[in-house]
């Protein structure tokens, strides 16, 4: 859904009812974050994504995921221009172990920076969503 409004953002008149007074509702997103996400199916989406969004979108897939599958996901990779791709080890949520939790903050604050992948800080935590976190009582 984020990657729909990102795409019909930047080009409103193609649904003329989005339009409010003829005029679009908002100017495009700096930035979208697509989390399993996958190009729908039917003449909404077909009209949007008739040509490739511009949008800087990042895109989290899980590695597991059995709801939206890579063939499914790579539907929306496909008309998505200025796209990065991280996995997670997981299934179909959104990644949050510390690592990923730190790259959400800096990529939330800089979204065209150059901020490290999630997978590059390797340790011996299991995958995201796979164990509760350890409670530290001070």
């Amino acid at each position: 859904m984020a990657a729909f409004l990102a795409a019909l953002l930047e080009r409103p008149h193609i649904r003329p009812e989005f339009l409010v007074n003829g005029e679009t509702p908002h100017p495009p997103l700096r930035f979208c974050v697509a989390v399993a996400g996958f190009r729908p199916r039917g003449p909404d989406g077909d009209a949007v994504f008739a040509t490739p969004f511009l949008t800087p979108t990042l895109h989290v897939l899980g590695k597991n995921d059995i709801i939206v599958v890579e063939e499914r996901s790579k539907t929306l990779l496909d008309v998505s221009e200025n796209k990065r791709v991280e996995w997670h080890d997981g299934g179909h949520f959104v990644p949050s172990k510390a690592s990923w939790r730190t790259f959400f903050r800096e990529y939330l604050r800089n979204p065209t920076g150059s901020v490290p992948s999630p997978g590059s800080a390797a340790g011996s935590q299991p995958a995201s969503g796979a164990a509760t976190p350890d409670v530290i009582v001070a």
